[in-house]
């Protein structure tokens, strides 16, 4: 549980960089999913303006979809997870993936297999509904 504690009050700190955000006092957390967000948002708009009108119905589609939102919301909690154990261990790359292999037992490691694994499950199952209602 004390690894938990830890990744609760390193979400709600700041990130430590001394800049315009930190003097705010504005927590970690909402700085990411602002930038997560935008991120996804600047992607989408920008595919948008260049898919042909045959496919475009599909991308309106997935935009909506729930499975492919919620897949989202699991790929994001899987990076938080991996960047909290990649700041604390010092890893990054590779080794963060053999750090992760063999340390089943730390919960914040079981969290994010498992928000990586439901992601890919939740992307599979809207990109396969967003076929069948386009096609």
């Amino acid at each position: 549980m004390d690894e938990l504690r830890n990744f609760n009050q390193w979400l709600w700190t700041d990130w430590g960089k001394p800049n315009f955000l930190t003097r705010l006092g504005i927590p970690r957390i909402f700085i990411r999913i602002v930038a997560w967000v935008l991120w996804w948002y600047v992607c989408w708009a920008l595919t948008i303006r260049f898919v042909p009108g045959a496919d475009k119905q599909a991308i309106e589609h997935s935009r909506y979809n729930p499975f492919f939102l919620s897949a989202l919301v699991f790929l994001f909690f899987g990076g938080v997870c991996d960047g909290f154990i990649a700041q604390k261990y010092g890893l990054n790359g590779k080794g963060l993936d053999k750090w992760k292999r063999g340390h089943w037992a730390n919960p914040i490691v079981t969290l994010s297999w498992v928000s990586l694994a439901l992601m890919f499950i939740m992307a599979l199952i809207g990109c396969l509904q967003i076929y069948l209602r386009s096609h």
